[in-house]
């Protein structure tokens, strides 16, 4: 499957749910091309620019196939290597260097396939599914979406909205007083 969407189109795209597939495609020279508006407190735009995420070749750590992906939105999770398994999306974080060899730190980063309510605690955060049907219209499209919400320290920091084979449609995340807003504009994928 090859799925390439432009915002140059005047129609609409809907992808549906259906095989629930993978929450993130990671096959090399997938990418993703974002709208990144800064809104301040008021909700007034203090910037504005593009973004582009793109899947790295492939890397084999412990029998499982790792990928890198430049310029991944949510800088805060810092991974540096991603891969899909049957239960979500796993990261590898940095370490610092120890003496000697040690095993990855492997973290899971997202519950896929995931029901509402499910959570998911990644360092200081909490990720909990909160709907598996969210249509989310952005530049690139219509798409049905699954929406995690992202809390720390009981606050809602962040909203993820993920289309499965697809990959993050939308997002916003807090930083200071100000918002970030991350919306597809355009994408490559190739199954």
């Amino acid at each position: 499957m090859c799925l390439s969407v432009s915002s140059c189109h005047t129609d609409s795209v809907t992808v549906s749910m259906g095989d629930p597939g993978v929450a993130l495609p990671l096959t090399e020279g997938n990418s993703w091309e974002y709208q990144q508006t800064t809104l301040d407190s008021a909700g007034i735009v203090t910037d504005s620019s593009g973004l582009t995420m793109t899947v790295g070749a492939p890397d084999t750590i412990a029998d499982v196939t790792y990928h890198s992906i430049s310029n991944f939105i949510f800088p805060y999770l810092d991974v540096t290597l991603w891969t899909n398994l049957p239960d979500g999306v796993y990261g590898i974080s940095p370490l610092p260097p120890p003496p000697g060899p040690s095993p990855p730190n492997v973290s899971q980063l997202l519950s896929f396939p995931t029901f509402p309510g499910d959570t998911l605690v990644y360092r200081a955060y909490t990720l909990h599914t909160a709907s598996l049907s969210v249509n989310i219209v952005v530049p690139a499209g219509s798409f049905n979406c699954v929406r995690y919400d992202i809390y720390s320290a009981g606050e809602m920091v962040a909203q993820l909205f993920i289309t499965p084979n697809v990959g993050i449609i939308k997002a916003w995340r807090k930083t200071g007083q100000s918002r970030i807003v991350e919306e597809l504009d355009s994408l490559q994928v190739v199954d």
